[in-house]
């Protein structure tokens, strides 16, 4: 579909499944209103969607067509993928604020804007691989941050671009 706001809906809005956005139309809204998805895909040729707050998807974003700016309007939103990161097409603007991916980040074509925002790549499971394949994506200030002193690894598949700064995080220790 176009916009989505959550005000719109009566109660709150959830769901397991996946939500596509495939409108051909450009000047489509995303408005979550502290609302989550579970699967979220954008596929529309020719559609573009700007995020209007944060937005958290609780597993798989996905983008094959068309534009998703989470930059929306200039202003300073957060983007958290809690699975993983696919862009196989389109045109993916990041927030101005953080873009957190929980899983694997794969970039294989399109157009992929770190918008001056920040990165982060958080391992959490003990023995887990975070597969980052970002080919020619360029990233401003990215940060890996391991959580609670798990053993976990990131395995780049790719060269990695960094604009910005890179600082490395074990967050049970503050280092």
């Amino acid at each position: 579909g176009g916009d989505f706001s959550n005000a719109d809906l009566p109660g709150s809005f959830t769901t397991t499944g996946t939500v596509t956005f495939n409108a051909v139309d450009a000047g489509n809204t995303i408005a979550p209103g502290g609302a989550s998805f579970y699967n979220v895909t954008f596929d529309g040729v020719g559609g573009s969607w700007s995020l209007t707050d944060d937005l958290t998807v609780l597993n798989d974003f996905s983008i094959a067509n068309g534009t998703f700016d989470g930059g929306g309007l200039g202003t300073l939103y957060d983007l958290d993928i809690g699975g993983a990161f696919n862009q196989s097409g389109g045109s993916f603007t990041a927030p101005k604020g953080d873009l957190t991916f929980h899983g694997d980040f794969t970039f294989s074509s399109g157009t992929f804007d770190h918008n001056s925002g920040n990165v982060i790549f958080y391992t959490k499971d003990s023995g887990a691989v975070t597969n980052i394949i970002s080919n020619s994506a360029v990233f401003n200030n990215v940060t890996f941050t391991n959580l609670l002193g798990s053993i976990s690894s990131i395995q780049l598949s790719t060269d990695m671009i960094i604009a910005g700064n890179l600082p490395v995080q074990n967050e049970a220790s503050g280092e």
